[in-house]
């Protein structure tokens, strides 16, 4: 099927690959960058432009306390079992997944990997089946507390995908729109519909107690009221990730505050597999890369005290 699809010579951008490339790009039956780590084992240092075979297995219905939870959709059925057959060779697949706890046989837990097939297909002129089996039962949502009634909790889609690898810090370029090749520039807020969403945020922050004792106000000094009427809302020019003074402020599109965290920051520290990737380093809520605002006030406030921050 890859060597028959009008997609396998071309890349990401629908330009042809150059002669006696691989099909679709990959190095099939190989590490893209092989190094090896402390403990002599050979790892793959990926690097902008790599293309790799991945497997996942997404939930189809996921009950709210796990959404809050974990940010990524990817999770292998409980006890998973993968096979992989391609002509007359079988092998089992090793895969890092939940483990039951011995504690308590109806808890797993654990971390949950996709996993990259490109090593294990040598040959595209061959094809491959791969079998999936799981103890994960699927079962009516009437037995889950908050899911929507009438879904079959327990129910995944196994997603085969080839997948291109992009650095942080290129993914940055992409999104800012300094390099060809980004499908997703990050919008920008200007300073002037900035302000107008402070003025807004501000109102909905604010709570006015009604006192009708005018006579205490009139026998404070104009000081005193000055400062009593005052109001401000206060806001950090530091990265609530890294901490350090921001470059790039943005904040999710639906996030309900004001706050901005560094966008370089952010696509840093979501670089690795973990369960809490993709959110928002001040609410915690899921973030994606194309929910992105760039904010105009925040940066306008960098450009003038930015030097002072520390």
């Amino acid at each position: 099927e890859v060597l028959r699809s009008k997609f396998s010579k071309r890349d990401s951008s629908g330009k042809l690959l150059p002669p006696g490339y691989r099909p679709w790009g990959v190095r099939w039956g190989s590490l893209s960058h092989p190094y090896k780590d402390e403990r002599g084992k050979d790892r793959d240092r990926l690097q902008t432009g790599d293309r790799r075979l991945i497997v996942r297995t997404l939930p189809l219905q996921r009950p709210p306390y796990d959404t809050k939870k974990r940010a990524d959709g990817h999770l292998w059925p409980k006890g998973t079992f993968l096979q992989l057959k391609q002509g007359p060779s079988e092998q089992v697949l090793s895969i890092l997944q939940r483990k039951q706890q011995s504690h308590a046989h109806s808890e797993w837990k654990g971390m949950s990997h996709p996993l990259d097939l490109t090593l294990k297909v040598k040959s595209t002129n061959v094809p491959f089946e791969l079998k999936l089996c799981s103890k994960e039962i699927i079962e009516n949502s009437a037995n889950y507390v908050d899911a929507v009634n009438g879904t079959l909790m327990g129910s995944y889609a196994l997603h085969v995908a080839i997948c291109e690898y992009v650095a942080p810090d290129d993914l940055y370029d992409r999104l800012m729109g300094n390099a060809d090749g980004g499908d997703v520039t990050i919008p920008r807020i200007s300073l002037r519909s900035a302000r107008k969403m402070l003025k807004e945020y501000f109102s909905d922050q604010t709570v006015l107690i009604d006192d009708s004792d005018d006579e205490d106000k009139e026998a404070k000094s104009d000081e005193e009221n000055k400062v009593e009427d005052s109001k401000s809302l206060t806001f950090s020019l530091l990265c609530q990730i890294s901490k350090t003074a921001m470059q790039t402020p943005v904040r999710g599109r639906h996030c309900k505050h004001m706050q901005c965290m560094d966008l370089r920051n952010f696509l840093h520290a979501n670089k690795n597999v973990t369960g809490g990737r993709w959110r928002c380093g001040v609410c915690e809520d899921f973030v994606n890369v194309r929910d992105l605002v760039h904010c105009g006030l925040f940066q306008a406030m960098l450009n003038s005290l930015g030097s002072q921050v520390s």
